[in-house]
């Protein structure tokens, strides 16, 4: 991955080679894990390459080369960020000669001056080259998640550098078939210059050692003319991108004529990492420290479509956890609900079995209540207490009403509260039976009436509360009437 809690990848790509290195974040730096390359950079072979290397698709880090793209390093009489913003803008056209509209540019201030005035690092790329390299990733099944620039990776791991030299110095970061050479003054790059090479160095051959040489002389020449100190730099560190940093610099040395001195500095790293016997991937990991956000200047070069992509991605990645947790909650959620059916089902068998055990003794408490009648009608009209407990205990329907409570007095008569599931078994079946069978002593019956009928609820279930008052026919009861019986 370019970047994760533990491992970053960066594949580089050239004309003729790829190459890929990956590094284990260790105490917030990136040490190094695996270093590979191949000489071949066809589609066929990045796609076998990257499998092979267990690169991610969408997870890795890429870099643009200095030579790809145009560097100024510019002094703009203004402090504010937006104003400078507004004058980069402007000049882009005249600094490459391209199109505005076909150039990426992008800026970082590198210094503010006494004067009011601003040093600003300026690049512009042409949207050609992220094109073709983000093409050839896709051909490949890829896509990068950073694209980086080689100046300012390598700036970031020399201000990393616990021993890198202090003032001014000059550093020429020589890869398999290009040269960057930078200048930095106390941690601020002041120059940048990069060059390609017709095919990879062979330092065997005097041609190629003259060409390097001359590169390098030209580039600190063009510094010398552009720089204000107008001084030479009388010592060049020199750094193998994949090379053998000992030998370039002896080799430098023999053709410029100026003490070269290897970068070691650049090859500082937490202990006990992978080394490279041919070579430190520098620019690698500068790119790594840069996805690790510990780079001063910092360029992101991934197309605004790739960054959409990516969006679409991350919100169809979070839909299909959200429909995922969804469905585990609908799941827990359909187990409770058949834990609670099979609760209910149990709940119900038992009591028909309760149901089905008492039924028996329905025809007892039918006899009972025809004796309990048979008594009361033996009962003078003032004291037929039984005989009106008898015909409520017969008017009552035998399922869906019960009785709760039961008050009679000689004087005022009788009252009845109990529950029942509907209106109409209290108003029609029980007080409607209670009217009918008002006549010859029971004649108080007929004056049977309901007090109220109020909604509730039993366990889950809508019942009705009622109270029904028997009036005595006396209609005035007496002050000194005995305590009512309950």
């Amino acid at each position: 991955m370019a970047r994760s809690e533990s491992t970053i990848s960066v594949l580089q790509l050239d004309e003729r080679a790829i190459r890929h290195a990956r590094f284990a974040v260790v105490e917030g730096l990136p040490g190094l894990e695996r270093s590979v390359a191949s000489d071949m950079g066809d589609c066929a072979a990045l796609r076998a390459f990257a499998a092979e290397g267990e690169v991610p698709e969408h997870e890795f880090t890429t870099v643009i080369p200095r030579h790809q793209a145009t560097l100024r390093i510019l002094t703009l009489p203004s402090r504010e960020p937006a104003e400078i913003a507004s004058m980069v803008s402007l000049a882009a056209e005249e600094l490459a000669p391209y199109p505005r509209d076909q150039l990426v540019v992008k800026h970082r201030i590198l210094s503010a001056l006494e004067s009011g005035e601003s040093r600003v690092l300026v690049i512009l790329l042409h949207q050609g080259v992220i094109q073709q390299l983000v093409e050839r990733f896709s051909v490949a099944g890829l896509e990068p998640k950073h694209i980086f620039f080689s100046t300012a990776c390598l700036h970031a791991l020399a201000c990393a550098a616990s021993d890198a030299p202090t003032g001014r110095y000059a550093l020429a970061c020589v890869s398999a078939d290009a040269v960057e050479v930078l200048v930095i003054d106390n941690g601020i790059l002041e120059f940048s210059r990069g060059v390609a090479h017709h095919g990879p160095w062979n330092l065997e051959e005097r041609a190629d050692r003259d060409a390097l040489g001359y590169e390098v002389r030209d580039a600190l020449a063009a510094w010398r003319r552009e720089s204000d100190a107008g001084e030479a730099l009388e010592r060049l560190y020199v750094a193998g991108d994949g090379m053998d940093a000992g030998l370039l610099a002896n080799v430098l040395e023999s053709v410029t004529g100026k003490p070269c001195v290897p970068a070691r500095f650049m090859e500082e790293s937490p202990g006990g990492e992978l080394r490279v016997p041919c070579g430190e991937p520098i620019v690698a990991r500068g790119a790594a420290l840069t996805a690790l956000c510990c780079a001063p200047l910092s360029f992101d070069f991934i197309p605004s479509t790739i960054l959409h992509a990516r969006s679409v991605r991350e919100v169809q990645t979070g839909l299909r956890r959200v429909a995922l947790f969804a469905a585990l909650v609908l799941g827990l959620i359909l187990v409770a609900f058949g834990q609670s059916v099979y609760q209910r089902v149990a709940l119900i068998q038992e009591l028909r079995s309760q149901i089905d055990s008492m039924a028996p003794g329905v025809d007892d408490i039918v006899a009972r209540q025809r004796g309990l009648q048979a008594i009361a009608q033996q009962v003078e009209q003032g004291g037929n207490f039984l005989a009106l407990l008898a015909a409520v205990a017969e008017a009552a329907p035998e399922e869906g009403l019960n009785i709760t409570r039961l008050e009679y007095d000689r004087e005022t008569g009788m009252n009845v509260w109990g529950r029942a599931r509907t209106k109409d078994l209290v108003l029609g079946d029980f007080l409607g039976r209670l009217r009918q069978m008002g006549e010859g002593s029971l004649a108080q019956l007929a004056q049977a009436h309901s007090q109220y009928e109020t909604a509730g609820q039993e366990r889950g279930q809508n019942i009705v509360n009622y109270h029904i008052a028997i009036p005595a026919l006396s209609e005035e009861p007496s002050h000194d009437a005995p305590a009512p019986v309950r």
